[in-house]
């Protein structure tokens, strides 16, 4: 072929020129090796000598999404993924303030009851007074108050609502042969005291008084533990760790006496209970304080419970806590 003059380049023909070059080069990106230049165009001057800088592209490309079938709900909803754990349910806190009393009687068998049947709920118990169980629950601290004292005027304004747990009536029980049949309150509470030794000035013979102990302190033990009657009970003789205990063991010693809550001592054939000023023990007796060994307790609650607490009542009302309650104490009505 013969060679032919150069034409000169007109203005057109340099931008599409430029343009070829700059679609050449992204071409070429990536497919080329680092150290290999993109081709001149004829007529187009050779690029500098010494390393290129490298060129990026980025390419931003549309994330695609899978929309969820269609759950149970309907349209728009989703199952979770097969094999996933749902999120557990959050903790429930449940403060319980009980007497010394209620503490040690029912109060550790309510909580692994309670918390057995409700297992995101934790009951936390703390022992006060009485009238100090009753201010924590005024000043917002508890969310429910066992005690054995009825409420005051005061905290009945407050708002403070009740239900009967049950009652704790202690009943005296003697051996059969023994002919005493009712002493008075002053000589039951200084036999406990340990000022009254003998049988004699209860009207018998002048051999000596064996009282018997409950004292129990297993939590399985509901009735754990004998009275505190007016204050410690002083001239002990026997320690005994349930009521069955002191029942059989004052079956089988003629002197003995024994303490032991009426709902352990009814029906019993092997002993037989013995009146204080001539008054038996029974639920109406205590509620009417004729009776004096026992106290009702109460679950306090302020007005308006959760549903935490509801739960909490409801538990002590059911067939479960009652076979706990009924061991250490007379069921209500």
């Amino acid at each position: 072929m013969k060679n032919r003059p150069n034409k000169p380049v007109t203005p057109v023909q340099a931008t599409l020129a430029a343009f070829a070059i700059g679609l050449s080069s992204l071409l070429y990106v990536g497919l080329a090796p680092a150290s290999a230049s993109p081709p001149v165009p004829p007529g187009m001057d050779a690029p500098l000598e010494g390393p290129a800088e490298p060129i990026r592209a980025e390419i931003h490309s549309p994330v695609a999404t899978v929309p969820a079938a269609p759950g149970p709900g309907g349209a728009g909803t989703s199952e979770p993924a097969r094999g996933s754990v749902a999120p557990p349910a959050p903790r429930v806190r449940l403060d319980v303030f009980c007497s010394p009393t209620a503490h040690r009687l029912i109060g550790a068998a309510l909580e692994r009851g309670f918390e057995r049947a409700h297992p995101n709920h934790d009951v936390v118990l703390h022992r006060a007074e009485d009238r100090a169980c009753l201010d924590h629950l005024l000043l917002d601290d508890a969310d429910v108050a066992l005690v054995g004292c009825e409420l005051s005027a005061r905290e009945q304004g407050h708002g403070l609502q009740q239900q009967v747990v049950g009652h704790r009536i202690l009943a005296p029980v003697i051996h059969l042969s023994n002919p005493v049949h009712s002493i008075r309150y002053e000589q039951l509470r200084d036999l406990v005291e340990g000022k009254v030794t003998s049988w004699q000035p209860l009207g018998w013979s002048d051999d000596s008084i064996e009282p018997v102990c409950l004292l129990g302190n297993t939590d399985d033990d509901a009735a754990a533990q004998w009275m505190q009657f007016q204050g410690k009970a002083a001239n002990l003789a026997v320690c005994l760790r349930t009521p069955e205990e002191v029942l059989a063991h004052v079956s089988n010693h003629p002197f003995a006496i024994g303490l032991v809550p009426l709902a352990a001592a009814q029906g019993s054939t092997t002993v037989r209970g013995l009146e204080v000023d001539r008054v038996r023990p029974t639920r109406d007796q205590l509620e009417r304080g004729a009776w004096r060994f026992g106290c009702t307790f109460r679950a306090v609650t302020r007005s308006h419970p959760d549903e935490a607490i509801l739960a909490w009542l409801a538990y002590v009302q059911s067939n479960e806590a009652r076979l706990v309650l009924r061991r250490s104490m007379t069921l209500p009505r």
